[in-house]
């Protein structure tokens, strides 16, 4: 995908088992190399947040398709909220939002049953 320094700097951590390669960091280094803003970055990656779990409330049976889309609507003013905090956040300050969510993801390639094969 890129050249980047900072990318290509943490698929080397990652691959050496160095980093666990938490989404959020990939994101953000990505982004850098893609020449992305931050703002845009930060808004990629809680528009995702919100829909994956969104996708798994729908895959469950748990909402209807039109209930998912009207829920990510009315998330806009909540997300863009989230966005301003997040880019006022002392990098010592910001704390993931799932931790709950970000061990899943760690753990998920590792299991042989998968509910949703990626």
């Amino acid at each position: 995908l890129t050249d980047g320094a900072t990318a290509l700097g943490l698929a080397a951590e990652v691959s050496y088992g160095r980093s666990d390669g938490n989404v959020a960091v990939v994101t953000g280094a990505l982004a850098q190399a893609l020449g992305i803003g931050r703002e845009e970055a930060v808004l990629l990656e809680l528009r995702g947040m919100s829909a994956a779990l969104l996708s798994a409330s729908l895959r469950l049976g748990r909402i209807p398709a039109s209930r998912a889309q009207a829920v990510a609507a009315s998330l806009v003013p909540a997300l863009c909220e989230a966005l301003e905090i997040a880019l006022t956040l002392p990098a010592g300050e910001m704390r993931s939002v799932g931790p709950a969510l970000d061990i899943a993801a760690i753990r998920h390639d590792r299991r042989d049953g998968r509910l949703f094969i990626t």
